[in-house]
C-alpha cells in the first residue's frame, strides 16, 4: 500500500493543449508521458468563458467543477449541466464547448488511457470512511478542505487544493466542512 502526495505547491501551470485557457499540472504518469501519450492525467483548470475542449482521443474523462456556480458542456450533439461537485465522465476525444455559468469555474480532471484503466464511479466525500480500490488499482483523493488519509503503514495530512494517489486501502478522516473528490481507478 502506498501514499503518493501530489501537494498543491508542486503543480505547474500550463496552457491548455488547444492554447485557450490555463491549467494546472497536478500529475502526469508515467515519467516518460507526455499531454499526447499518456496513462495517467490529473489537472485542475479555471474556465473564464465559453470556450472548446481539447482533444485528448483514446482518454476517458471525469471532470467535476470544484469552484463556481457550474458549467455546461455542448456536445455535437446534446447538452450536459455539470452542478458544483458532480463528477462527469466523457470520452476526452470529444471537444465539447465549456460554458461557465455565473462566471468563472475551477473544474478538476482525472483523465485515463482507456487501454490501461477505466475510472470507476467519481462521487464528493465529506464524511469518515474507508477508500479501496480493486486490485491492481489506485484512488485519487483530490481534497476540498483538510483531510488525513491513513494506511495501515502511513499517514498523509492533505490541505485544500492537495491531491493524493492511495495504491491500497486508506481511512480518510475530513476535517470541520471538508470535501473530497474521490475517483476510483481499476485496470482495464
Amino acid at each position: 500500500m502506498t501514499l503518493h502526495p501530489l501537494p498543491a505547491t508542486g503543480y505547474v501551470t500550463l496552457p491548455w493543449k488547444n492554447g485557450l485557457g490555463t491549467t494546472d499540472e497536478i500529475c502526469l504518469r508515467p515519467e516518460t508521458a507526455d499531454r499526447d501519450a499518456f496513462e495517467l492525467r490529473i489537472s485542475r483548470a479555471t474556465i473564464a468563458a465559453e470556450a472548446p475542449f481539447s482533444a485528448f482521443p483514446g482518454v476517458e474523462r471525469i471532470i467535476t467543477v470544484i469552484e463556481g456556480a457550474g458549467l455546461r458542456l455542448d456536445f455535437a450533439g446534446h447538452s450536459t449541466l455539470l452542478a458544483p461537485g458532480e463528477p462527469c465522465r466523457f470520452d476526452s476525444g470529444l471537444t465539447p464547448v465549456g460554458t461557465p455559468l455565473g462566471g468563472m469555474v475551477r473544474v478538476l480532471n482525472v483523465m485515463v488511457a482507456r487501454a490501461v484503466w477505466q475510472p470507476g464511479p467519481a462521487r464528493m466525500l465529506d464524511a469518515a470512511g474507508p477508500l479501496r480500490p480493486d486490485p491492481g488499482g489506485f484512488t485519487v483523493i483530490h481534497a476540498l478542505g483538510d483531510w488525513t488519509l491513513a494506511s495501515a503503514t502511513a499517514a498523509l495530512a492533505l490541505k485544500p487544493g492537495d491531491t493524493a494517489i492511495a495504491s491500497g486501502e486508506v481511512l480518510a478522516k475530513p476535517g470541520p466542512l471538508a470535501r473530497a473528490l474521490v475517483v476510483p481507478v481499476a485496470p482495464a
